[in-house]
């Protein structure tokens, strides 16, 4: 992920489709699985879903703000996710946001979860995938601008500032997931994709379904 651009890789191909539709197939297919949706039965009513969809950026982060506003804080809230990730800023401010509810949050990934995309995923309290979704964590990256003078101390000060985002990033994953650090670490430096078996090793996922109307795989 980057500060500005993110370049996640291509192992993770984005399901076409323009985004719009993408979205509301998120929303439908999160719906569609309320009844056994995270794990769990649903007592009375399927809560209410946030599709993240394609390139994470300030619109993002400004439409889940609106959209958690007009929900009641204690709501139950599901966040489908399929992206391959953006800026990094906007992934941590819809971080915030939905760690700031007092109701429960529960993240899916439908099909591609990578980059900035896996920092909304911790944000669940429970967090599932489909057992086809891909995964991938990387180090921060940031795009040079090509206006600036780049001297040899001002990339030894972006490497300094770059260095201090993957390190926040790293105690992100491990908190969230109880793996160790030097684990999370040296997987961003790999930058390959996951499986949804692996993402589960990592702690990143809770479970993984093997078909959408929420048959368990890998237990």
């Amino acid at each position: 992920m980057q500060r500005a651009i993110d370049v996640a890789g291509q192992a993770l191909p984005m399901p076409p489709g323009p985004s719009a539709y993408r979205r509301q197939r998120a929303v439908d297919a999160a719906r569609r699985t309320s009844a056994v949706i995270f794990g769990e039965r649903v007592a009375l009513h399927a809560p209410q879903v946030i599709a993240i969809v394609g390139t994470i950026t300030d619109k993002t982060a400004a439409s889940v703000r609106r959209q958690l506003a007009e929900m009641d804080p204690g709501q139950e809230v599901a966040v489908a996710i399929d992206s391959l990730g953006g800026q990094l800023e906007p992934a941590q401010a819809i971080y915030g946001a939905l760690r700031a509810r007092s109701g429960r949050v529960c993240t899916r990934a439908l099909s591609a979860c990578a980059s900035a995309a896996t920092v909304i995923l911790l944000a669940g309290d429970w967090r599932e995938a489909l057992s086809g979704s891909l995964f991938m964590i990387h180090q921060v990256e940031v795009a040079p601008n090509a206006d600036a003078r780049w001297t040899a101390a001002k990339h030894r000060r972006t490497a300094d500032i770059v260095a201090a985002y993957d390190t926040d990033l790293v105690r992100l994953y491990a908190g969230r997931t109880g793996v160790s650090e030097s684990r999370f670490r040296a997987e961003m430096s790999r930058e390959r994709g996951m499986t949804a078996a692996t993402a589960k090793s990592f702690g990143l996922i809770h479970h993984a379904l093997g078909t959408p109307s929420g048959q368990p795989y890998g237990k």
